[in-house]
């Protein structure tokens, strides 16, 4: 490449406006960097090692096979797509778009990739919010399917000085009615909720961290991990929402908001029928079902690891149990029920 060329190349990487597709082509050659024209280090994406130098496309760290282009072009250009990315310029639609776009992992996980760089911050900042506004979600649907049920089909309610109720002998609007109220209680066992959701995230993540014949191989990033946690929570919560409805609308009796789930004094084993007794088989196992074919496909689609089903599963299984122990034993323990 003579001279003049050259200084065309790289004034055209240098102007900002330029497109950055069209600044990273103008680094390359041959399907290779121009490492005296780029002016920023270029690291792996899946193990941060500084590939700068290389000419062959796959980290010799990691063993990751490395586009250039995407690569340049990422780092020139940063994401647009991610929450974490876009929230400057309007937090609740990049919220909304990032959210709306994770209720669907394989199409997600194919725009997401190793190249976009990862912002802690906002990453966490996500997780907040979807973990908050899944639950008004939980208890304004709750408080909807009571409303339509009073109002159009003539469910009998009394109200008493602080909340509505509905009649004794409509124990499943009853249940919905203490779930869409719940939080206005100021019962502070409420904290078991989204206590419980938050141990389930950090525990799939604390488990993932600690796979080292599995991670250490690929040598794959902490922050990667926290990012594939922090997107499958939108299609795990929409699961939540779902199923706790439906053992609600199925099984009187079985929500209690004193925090008793699933207990059998409580639930009463022996009155429930045989497409109760399904309903809470399909949901106890509904959700980790979703939840490991989520967490699967971002591990295999987005951290490309070898074996995703199987490590996703014992995640799952790990964290569900997690979940689950901690908030129903401190809450017992807290309530003088032992």
């Amino acid at each position: 490449m003579t001279t003049e060329e050259r200084r065309s190349v790289s004034s055209v990487a240098a102007r900002p406006e330029a497109d950055a597709s069209v600044r990273a082509e103008a680094l390359l050659s041959d399907e290779a960097p121009r490492w005296a024209e780029v002016s920023f280090e270029v690291y792996c994406p899946r193990c941060d090692y500084n590939l700068r130098g290389l000419t062959i496309a796959r980290c010799p760290e990691c063993g990751l096979p490395v586009d250039w282009r995407r690569l340049l072009e990422s780092r020139i250009r940063g994401g647009d797509f991610l929450f974490e990315h876009a929230w400057r310029r309007g937090p609740f639609r990049a919220w909304m778009r990032t959210t709306a776009a994770a209720l669907f992992p394989r199409r997600f996980w194919k725009r997401v990739t190793l190249y976009d760089p990862i912002h802690v911050g906002p990453l966490l900042t996500q997780l907040a919010l979807t973990t908050t506004l899944a639950l008004a979600g939980l208890h304004l649907l709750a408080w909807l399917i009571v409303w339509i049920a009073v109002t159009f089909f003539g469910a009998r309610a009394w109200r008493s000085p602080r909340f509505t109720r509905l009649h004794p002998h409509d124990p499943i609007l009853e249940q919905l009615s203490l779930l869409a109220e719940w939080p206005r209680s100021l019962d502070p066992r409420y904290l078991c909720l989204p206590a419980t959701i938050l141990l389930g995230f950090m525990g799939a993540a604390a488990v993932l961290f600690t796979l080292h014949q599995t991670l250490e191989r690929c040598r794959v990033r902490k922050l990667h991990i926290l990012r594939v946690v922090v997107y499958c929570a939108p299609p795990v919560l929409g699961a939540m929402i779902v199923l706790l409805l439906a053992i609600a609308v199925a099984v009187p009796r079985s929500l209690y908001v004193d925090w008793q789930p699933m207990l059998p004094e409580a639930l009463g084993w022996n009155q429930l029928s045989a497409w109760q007794y399904a309903v809470l088989v399909a949901a106890c196992g509904g959700l980790p079902a979703i939840a490991t074919a989520c967490l699967a496909i971002a591990l295999r689609d987005y951290l490309h690891l070898p074996r995703a089903w199987i490590v996703s599963a014992l995640t799952v299984l790990a964290a569900s149990l997690l979940a689950y122990t901690v908030p129903v034993v401190t809450a017992m323990f807290v309530s003088g029920k032992w």
